[in-house]
């Protein structure tokens, strides 16, 4: 039985799905919520952009391309929740013209910070819409979310590894988009037992999520054992 039975008129998956590739797929993207909460908590408090800039902005475009602009096959339900990540990553795209320019040393990128990410905001739009048009994504967008997710996680890793302080990535943030997207991946498998592509995106997410989760948490071990304070 799908996880929306006619005669209980569920909203969130129109017997397309089974409860099971339901509960995986949406409960991926409510535990994403903890990363989004930090990521404003911490622009807020400390005045810096914790994620990196280029993947929020492929972030936010992928949320409102897929809340607003397509049509997904998993019913209202995942409509509502991809519209509600958007409107938190509003306000995380808010502190990338606000602090996103402090994430780079170059002064031609510093002084045309707010005209770089409009473009990459558009550009974005463009990237995702041509990959819909073409046939070449999934229903629920699942191809070009692990793409923005190949993105996102390669570039936190990449922080984690020059960054002198990693105090200044956020462990809610690790765990959070790692489980997250874990849940997700397991829908894929699910659903997709013979789309080779979609799985190997997914692994190597997975691969760059939990070595980013390990190295993070050893690296913040570390400064605790120096005896200075870590930030929560």
């Amino acid at each position: 039985m799908g996880a929306v039975d006619v005669n209980h008129m569920t909203v969130l998956a129109q017997q397309t799905y089974t409860d099971w590739e339901t509960f995986w797929y949406v409960g991926g993207f409510l535990a994403w919520a903890p990363a989004y909460v930090a990521v404003v908590l911490i622009a807020f408090r400390e005045r810096r952009l914790e994620i990196p800039m280029l993947a929020a902005t492929s972030n936010v475009v992928w949320e409102f391309m897929w809340g607003f602009v397509f049509d997904q096959d998993m019913g209202p339900g995942l409509q509502f929740i991809y519209r509600g990540a958007c409107v938190l990553d509003l306000f995380i795209l808010v502190n990338v013209f606000r602090y996103g320019g402090l994430q780079t040393q170059a002064p031609l990128l510093k002084r045309h910070h707010v005209t770089l990410v409009s473009v990459m905001l558009i550009g974005w739009g463009w990237f995702f819409w041509a990959l819909r048009d073409s046939g070449y994504d999934l229903p629920l967008g699942s191809v070009s979310a692990y793409l923005d997710n190949l993105l996102m996680s390669g570039l936190y890793l990449w922080l984690l590894l020059t960054r002198p302080d990693p105090r200044e990535l956020s462990i809610v943030v690790a765990i959070s988009k790692g489980i997250g997207t874990g849940m997700v991946t397991v829908f894929v498998f699910m659903r997709y037992p013979d789309h080779a592509f979609v799985q190997m995106l997914a692994i190597m997410v997975a691969v760059l999520d939990l070595t980013y989760m390990i190295g993070l948490i050893v690296r913040r071990t570390r400064e605790a054992h120096r005896h200075v304070p870590v930030l929560v």
